[in-house]
C-alpha cells in the first residue's frame, strides 16, 4: 500500500465556545421529528494568517431553530487553530484556503456536538447531514 501523503496544514486544536440548547416549548420539542422544525444555518469566519507562528484560527458555527415560533433552539459554536508549512503550501492560497476548505474540516466536530447536546437533552437525536465535499481529481 502507497504511503499517505500528509497535508501541508494540520489542525492543531478545536475548541468549543459555545453549546446552547434552550427548550420554548416542552410538549412539542421532545417529539419533534420533521425535517422542517430542523433546519439549520451554518457560518464561517477566519482570523488573519499569523505569519510568525504559522497558524490561522478558523470558527464554525450552526444554528437550529432560531426562526419562528420553533419549539427549541440550538446553536453551536466552535473554532479550530490550524497551522501551515509554508514551505508546502503556497502562503497565498492560505486564506482562500480558510474561507472554502476550513470550514468543511470543522463538520465532523459540529456535527458530535450538535448530536450529543440533542440527545442528552432528551430530544429526538439530531444529526446534521453530511455535506458533499470538492471531487479529487488525479492525473
Amino acid at each position: 500500500m502507497e504511503e499517505l501523503k500528509l497535508h501541508p496544514i494540520k489542525l492543531l486544536n478545536v475548541q468549543i465556545l459555545e453549546l446552547y440548547l434552550k427548550i420554548n416549548d416542552a410538549t412539542k420539542a421532545f417529539k419533534l421529528q420533521d425535517e422542517e422544525s430542523r433546519k439549520f444555518s451554518f457560518s464561517s469566519g477566519h482570523s488573519e494568517y499569523n505569519a510568525n507562528n504559522k497558524i490561522i484560527a478558523v470558527a464554525t458555527k450552526v444554528e437550529i431553530g432560531t426562526e419562528g415560533d420553533n419549539p427549541f433552539t440550538l446553536r453551536v459554536e466552535l473554532i479550530g487553530e490550524f497551522q501551515v508549512n509554508e514551505e508546502s503550501f503556497p502562503v497565498d492560497k492560505i486564506t482562500h484556503w480558510a474561507k472554502h476548505n476550513a470550514p468543511i474540516l470543522l463538520v465532523p466536530y459540529l456535527r458530535e456536538q450538535v448530536y450529543s447536546l440533542s440527545v442528552r437533552s432528551g430530544l429526538v437525536p439530531i444529526l446534521l447531514p453530511l455535506v458533499e465535499l470538492p471531487s479529487f481529481i488525479t492525473t
